[in-house]
Order: structure tokens, then sequence, then C-alpha cells
């Protein structure tokens, strides 16, 4: 249970990563 909550942090911190980094880059992708 911990290891799943941890994952879905995980995940929600790399996808808000490449949010910012495709603003930064402006890029279509």
């Amino acid at each position: 249970m911990l290891l799943l909550l941890a994952a879905a942090v995980f995940h929600s911190l790399f996808i808000l990563k490449c949010k910012m980094n495709t603003q930064g880059l402006a890029s279509p992708k």
C-alpha cells in the first residue's frame, strides 16, 4: 500500500515536471 502511494506521488511529480518542461521549451510534445 505504501509503495503504491509512493509510486502515485512520484508519477504526479513526473507529470508536473514534464508539464513545466513543455511550457519552458514551448514544444507541442
